[in-house]
């Protein structure tokens, strides 16, 4: 919910692998108190991508699972970079909590 009163198309919330060390205010935002927390990523429709050893990468675009077209992109690229193949803009990566069911080609796309 709060995630949605800034991000009104937010669907997910995922905690975020580091911690960060953040600024808080007090009520009335007055005083500064300094700590290191969690911090969660409050996703809209999240760009996914998703990897299995010997099989084509997959990506999520717009809730549909899709096979890389090069047919060879595997799971020995590093995350951050492929996701920037198709998100330029991407500056981190996350492992979602839950698990979804996708159909992977093997090399080639076959």
């Amino acid at each position: 919910v709060y995630c949605q009163k800034f991000w009104p198309d937010t669907i997910s919330v995922a905690l975020l692998p580091d911690q960060e060390t953040i600024t808080f205010q007090a009520g009335g935002n007055t005083g500064a108190h300094v700590s290191t927390r969690n911090v969660f990523e409050c996703g809209q429709d999240l760009p996914r991508i998703s990897y299995w050893s010997g099989k084509v990468n997959q990506r999520n675009v717009n809730g549909v699972w899709m096979t890389d077209l090069d047919g060879t992109s595997g799971a020995n690229i590093d995350k951050l970079v492929y996701c920037q193949k198709f998100w330029p803009d991407t500056i981190s990566v996350a492992l979602l909590p839950d698990q979804e069911t996708i159909t992977f080609q093997a090399g080639g796309n076959t």
